[in-house]
C-alpha cells in the first residue's frame, strides 16, 4: 500500500479535494517560532499539502458551535518529511499555528504516522484556540504493517464516522487513532470495543510515561557500578513494568 491508495481508502468527497501547497515560510510569519523550530522546518519538512478540507459545503455534515468550539471546518494536511524523528514537535507546531481542526498525515519513505487534536476557543483571545489534547499514531510501515496496524490501514474510511456535525466526525477520528495505539501494547485490533475514551487516552499516556521512565532507569543502570544500585535499579524497572500491564488493562 502506497500514501496515496491510504488516502484514497478514507473514501472522501472529491468536492473537498484541494491538493494546495502551504508554504513553509506561512509558520515563520505567523507561528512564532523559535531558531531551533524554524531549523526544523527547514531540515526536515520537504512538503507541506492540504489534501482536502471538509465543509458543510464539500461533505454533507453539519457544522458544529457550542461556547467552547467550533467546527466549521477540518483541514486533511500531508506533510512530508526527510527524518521522522522530528514529526511530534512539527504536528505541535502545525497545529498550534493553524485556528481550526486538522487531520495530519506525516509520512517518510514508506511509513506514515497520523496527528489529531482536540481544540477549544480561547476564552481570553477569541482569535486563539487551545489544544486539548493531541494524539499520535505510531509510524506505521504501509509495505510491511504489524499485524495490531493492518485492519486500521487497510479498513478505515468515513464511512465509520458519525455524519451528525464535523465535531462528532473529527472525535471518531480521534477514537480510531486511540483504538490504533491501544493496539499496539494489547497486540489485537480493538476498535469494536465500546472504549471509554477519557479512560483509555489517560491510560495511554500513562503507558508512554512509564516506557520513558523505564528507558530512564535502563541508561543510569548502563553506567551503575554498584551492585546495590543494579539491584535498586532493576526493581524501580520491574515495578514500571508491572505498572504498564495493569494500565494494559484499561484498554
Amino acid at each position: 500500500m502506497s500514501i496515496e491508495e491510504f488516502i484514497d481508502q478514507l473514501g472522501l468527497p472529491e468536492a473537498s479535494k484541494v491538493d494546495s501547497k502551504v508554504f513553509k515560510r506561512l509558520f515563520y510569519e505567523h507561528g512564532e517560532l523559535k531558531s531551533v523550530d524554524k531549523k526544523l522546518f527547514s531540515d526536515d519538512v520537504d512538503e507541506i499539502i492540504i489534501r482536502y478540507t471538509l465543509t458543510p459545503e464539500t461533505i454533507p455534515i453539519r457544522d458544529y458551535q457550542d461556547d467552547d468550539r467550533v467546527y466549521d471546518e477540518i483541514a486533511v494536511m500531508q506533510v512530508k518529511l526527510r527524518r521522522d524523528k522530528p514529526a511530534k514537535r512539527i504536528a505541535e507546531i502545525i497545529q498550534r499555528s493553524i485556528p481550526y481542526p486538522l487531520i495530519i498525515l506525516f509520512n517518510h519513505d514508506q511509513s506514515i504516522m497520523l496527528n489529531l487534536a482536540d481544540k477549544r476557543l480561547n476564552k481570553a483571545d477569541s482569535s486563539k484556540l487551545v489544544i486539548e489534547s493531541m494524539l499520535h499514531s505510531p509510524w506505521l510501515d504501509l509495505s510491511a504493517a504489524p499485524e495490531f496496524a493492518k485492519n486500521f490501514l487497510q479498513g478505515f474510511s468515513i464511512r465509520q464516522c458519525r455524519f451528525g456535525n464535523l465535531y462528532q466526525f473529527y472525535q471518531d477520528w480521534m477514537q480510531a487513532v486511540l483504538n490504533l495505539n491501544a493496539s499496539q501494547y494489547v497486540k489485537k485490533d480493538i476498535k469494536d470495543k465500546p472504549a471509554d475514551y477519557e479512560t483509555q487516552h489517560k491510560a495511554l499516556q500513562a503507558i508512554d510515561t512509564a516506557n520513558e521512565k523505564i528507558n530512564e532507569l535502563r541508561s543510569k543502570l548502563k553506567s551503575a557500578n554498584q551492585l546495590n544500585e543494579k539491584m535498586q535499579l532493576n526493581v524501580q524497572i520491574k515495578a514500571q513494568q508491572q505498572k504498564i500491564e495493569q494500565l494494559k488493562q484499561q484498554l
